[in-house]
């Protein structure tokens, strides 16, 4: 599900040899997130398995019983690993049991935590399954240390990013669709290795490896069809950085082709180290919808022509799109095949990337700012949605048209974008000092210099600084003129002018 660059980014940030043992890690935690379902509260609302665990010998309580399994499942990994950790890594245990354990919107509360009684837990023999179960998907994933001794409590962005795959996974996987009902396996090492054919086809029905970057370099002139002009060629100029993170700000006024300028610098980044696709920001519904048909017809289309590419709208009112609805039709036409992919290329919007809060996992997105910035936010699912933006280039445009409260909230969803080593472009018509260093601070640190560079102009910063760019404007004329309010002279006019 993760391109290399993710992978090798989760191997460093946990101190694993390989990605191999990095993603076992991924792996039982996100596997082990329903371990609380091993209770009497959850057990009991099914009469025939309660029997049948009545008669393995396991006591239900004739009381009301706390039923949320998140909290239970918090709980039993506490349990499980305490006193299995050295001090100092703790605050570690604590932040993976919390991510794996709010793969339902929110993370368990201490609050909550508290309000568990013993008749929840059940007794000994429940305390005993569930520890079976952790130790059977250890022993079946060949995981020897699931607490990386490597991982730092203060790399927040890790346990986002692990509460969002959890979530994810368990959407797919618990689709009855590719995985039915099937009673605890006497042999586990054959089950897992048929439950693993079963996720490679579940993950390549739903779209999600259906596209790959292109190894091809997109030729600027070839592709869009014009000669870069002066701040296209600046941006082009750009040489290839080694860091993950890289935040490139375009200043220029309105039709310079900024937009060409960012689509040709992300699909750069796509192919060197995004590896997942690319969202793009608009700063309202009327221009996301515009910028929709733009990107899907001089983009998309002309990039991938033998590819599934799943594009999503993204915005409250997406399903009043017509271009969209087209693209859902499309989509429900090729999610219809139960075997491979189908042969041949086609633009849709994939049924199961089209559920609410899914949008921003497929590859491609176009639609409003607010869907990113509730990944920065304290909205149910947040996590899942910043998980969608792990790996992309990200591009915002209008920059210059937040209010105050949305610049804050962009300030921290940079931040996150950074961590995650997602490359972002900036576009706007300009702004203001103070605005232009609150960005680069917020993506690249307090302790960063903004060069003193005029307008137009174009910065990137990585780890290594920031560099600026500026190129003389092309020059242009306005000429303004009286007309009359004659319906016939207008008519005139307006059939000379378009001749």
């Amino acid at each position: 599900m993760l391109p290399a660059s993710q992978q090798d980014l989760i191997s460093q940030v946990t101190g694993c040899a390989d990605a191999v043992v990095a993603g076992k890690i991924l792996a039982f935690w996100a596997g082990v997130h329903d371990v609380g379902k091993a209770s009497p509260g959850f057990q009991g609302l099914h009469p025939p398995s309660r029997t049948l665990l009545e008669q393995a010998g396991l006591r239900f309580e004739r009381r009301a019983l706390n039923r949320l399994h998140g909290l239970l499942t918090a709980d039993a990994l506490s349990v499980y690993f305490a006193g299995t950790t050295a001090p100092g890594p703790d605050a570690v245990a604590r932040g993976l049991i919390a991510a794996t354990a709010g793969h339902h919107g929110d993370f368990p509360t201490a609050v909550q935590s508290n309000r568990l009684r013993r008749w929840d837990r059940g007794g000994a023999e429940w305390a005993d399954a569930r520890s079976h179960i952790i130790g059977d998907l250890a022993h079946v994933l060949a995981v020897s240390e699931p607490i990386p001794s490597g991982l730092s409590p203060r790399e927040h962005w890790f346990f986002m990013f692990l509460a969002g795959l959890t979530s994810v996974a368990d959407w797919i996987g618990s689709s009855e669709r590719w995985f039915s009902f099937e009673r605890y396996p006497d042999d586990l090492d054959r089950y897992f290795a048929e439950a693993r054919e079963k996720a490679a086809r579940a993950i390549d029905e739903v779209g999600w490896t259906r596209w790959q970057p292109s190894d091809e370099t997109l030729d600027f002139s070839d592709f869009f069809g014009f000669s870069p002009n002066a701040m296209q060629e600046q941006v082009l100029s750009l040489k290839p950085s080694e860091e993950r993170a890289e935040l490139v700000i375009i200043e220029a006024p309105m039709g310079e082709g900024k937009t060409e300028a960012a689509l040709a610098l992300a699909d750069r980044w796509i192919g060197e180290k995004a590896g997942r696709g690319c969202y793009l920001a608009m700063p309202t519904q009327a221009t996301a919808n515009a910028m929709f048909n733009r990107f899907r017809c001089n983009y998309l289309s002309k990039r991938y022509p033998e590819q599934y590419v799943d594009l999503q709208l993204l915005h409250g009112h997406a399903s009043l799109s017509a271009a969209y609805q087209q693209l859902r039709q499309l989509g429900q036409i090729w999610d219809q095949s139960d075997g491979p992919s189908p042969a041949g290329g086609a633009v849709v919007a994939g049924e199961w990337f089209g559920f609410r809060k899914r949008g921003l996992l497929g590859p491609f997105g176009v639609g409003t700012v607010d869907q990113a910035l509730l990944s920065a936010m304290q909205a149910s699912h947040s996590f899942v949605r910043l998980f969608g933006l792990a790996g992309k280039a990200v591009i915002f445009d209008e920059v210059h048209a937040f209010d105050t409260y949305t610049s804050k909230l962009l300030d921290r969803l940079l931040s996150w974008l950074a961590a995650l080593g997602c490359p972002v472009v900036l576009l706007s018509a300009t702004l203001p000092p103070s605005r232009r260093r609150a960005l680069l601070r917020a993506y690249a640190g307090d302790d960063v210099d903004e060069p003193n560079t005029p307008y137009p102009r174009l910065l990137r910063a990585t780890a290594g600084g920031v560099e600026s760019k500026h190129w003389a404007s092309a020059t242009r004329y306005v000429e303004l003129g009286w007309l009359g309010r004659d319906p016939e002279a207008l008519a005139r006019y307006l059939d000379d002018a378009l001749q």
